[in-house]
Parts: C-alpha cells; sequence; structure tokens
C-alpha cells in the first residue's frame, strides 16, 4: 500500500471504530441503568478486541513511517508527514484511553455477575 492509503485506511477504521463505540454505557451509568450484562458484556469485549487490532495495526503504520523517514537522507517527507505522524499518535493515544474505558467497563461487568 502507498503512504495516502494507509494514512486513509486508517482514518477510515478510526471513525468506524469511535462511531460505533457511542452506544456502550458510561462506567458511572452501570449502576444507574438496567442493562443485559451478558450481552453489554459481549459488546465491550468485541470492541476491546478491535481497539487492539486497531492499535497493533497503528504500531506497525508508525514503525513503517519512522523507518522510512529515519532511511531519507534528503528528507523526502515534508510537514504533511509529520502532521500525519502527529495524527497517528493522537489516534492511538485516543485508542489506548478508549481500551482502557472499556477494560474498566468489563471489570465492573464482570463484578457485576458475580455478585
Amino acid at each position: 500500500m502507498d503512504y495516502k492509503t494507509i494514512v486513509r485506511k486508517s482514518q477510515e477504521s478510526y471513525n468506524r471504530f469511535f462511531n460505533d463505540i457511542h452506544y456502550l454505557p458510561k462506567e458511572e451509568e452501570i449502576s444507574d441503568i438496567t442493562i443485559d450484562i451478558e450481552n453489554m458484556q459481549d459488546k465491550i469485549a468485541a470492541k476491546a478486541a478491535q481497539a487492539k487490532g486497531h492499535i497493533a495495526y497503528l504500531e506497525q503504520v508508525k514503525k513503517e513511517i519512522e523507518d522510512q523517514a529515519k532511511a531519507s537522507e534528503e528528507g523526502i517527507f515534508t510537514n504533511e508527514h509529520k502532521d500525519t505522524e502527529a495524527k497517528l499518535n493522537k489516534m492511538y493515544d485516543e485508542y489506548v484511553e478508549a481500551n482502557k474505558k472499556l477494560f474498566a467497563l468489563q471489570t465492573k461487568i464482570g463484578k457485576l455477575l458475580h455478585k
């Protein structure tokens, strides 16, 4: 894949993930609402697995970009590269944060199941 395709696909994947995650309850809402715990647990686990896959993909993309940039003596990548790298880093950080929230939800729901 070429550079622009990688960036475009990463952005599309990122948009899909964060558009889909909004249906999950916030951690503080779990005790305030009645939910289908088993169904929600499956959805949270699926999103957590998806986030891990996205994180691994972004790590791969970041490494490829960093390797290409280091190999270039003439600075093939312009400010566009720096902007894209910053964007990918931000996306990565948001996936990691979302993964932490999903883990917290899984833990809380797991505790509710074992009461």
